[in-house]
């Protein structure tokens, strides 16, 4: 499959922007994952760093406004292999 699931924070959610923890669904595949997360006007808040594993908290605190969020997955080549879908969550 090329897609991976994310699981928290569910699409819609509202959360606090302090120790925000991500969290999704292993690929088989994988060997590594990439986050992103960018606000309203595309400015990129979390930009791809590396995580071995299938949960990341994130270590600044953010601001209140609207986050889209994904991950990329890939193999031990470094190629990508899959992909989240685009899940959003508001900070207040």
């Amino acid at each position: 499959s090329c897609d991976v699931p994310l699981l928290s924070p569910q699409d819609g959610a509202v959360v606090t922007g302090q120790n925000l923890e991500l969290t999704w669904e292993a690929h088989p595949l994988a060997s590594f994952y990439r986050i992103h997360i960018w606000d309203k006007d595309y400015t990129d808040i979390l930009d791809a760093p590396r995580v071995n594993g299938t949960a990341y908290t994130v270590s600044q605190v953010i601001a209140s406004g609207a986050y889209t969020w994904y991950i990329t997955a890939y193999d031990a080549t470094e190629t990508e292999i899959a992909r989240s879908d685009f899940y959003e969550f508001t900070v207040p």
